[in-house]
């Protein structure tokens, strides 16, 4: 009898069961992207939150530098602190610029704790801007 049916119809009867096969398949790669994704997001904001503490930890010890505060890095330290983040670095230039480094640890993932990132920050006088 499937001798008499027409051959597309042949095919479209070997190929039966392929759209499970193809479910299943797209369902396993979905379950392994989305935690990959998740994970890649929560790492960019992670650093877009370091990068923005050490901006205003850099412009404190810069403020400080201009007020001849003697210990310009405790400003530094103290905005860390007061964000929940570690001062790495703070470095006074010559030129009254401040360079500060931040790091923030990357909140766990299933119970894994990723590692951190750091933020880095440069910060000084008006004079020393770039003007393009």
């Amino acid at each position: 009898m499937s001798a008499n049916r027409p051959a597309h119809l042949r095919r479209w009867r070997a190929e039966r069961g392929s759209a499970a096969a193809l479910t299943l398949c797209s369902a396993v790669l979905l379950m392994l992207l989305v935690p990959i994704a998740i994970s890649v997001i929560i790492a960019y904001r992670a650093h877009s939150r370091a990068d923005g503490i050490a901006d205003l930890a850099a412009i404190a010890a810069a403020q400080a530098v201009q007020a001849r505060d003697p210990e310009p890095c405790a400003a530094a330290l103290t905005v860390a602190r007061l964000n929940a983040s570690h001062l790495g670095t703070c470095d006074v230039r010559a030129n009254d610029s401040v360079l500060v480094t931040v790091t923030e640890p990357l909140p766990p993932i299933a119970g894994l704790a990723l590692g951190t990132v750091e933020g880095r920050a440069l910060a000084g006088p008006a004079s020393l801007a770039v003007t393009p």
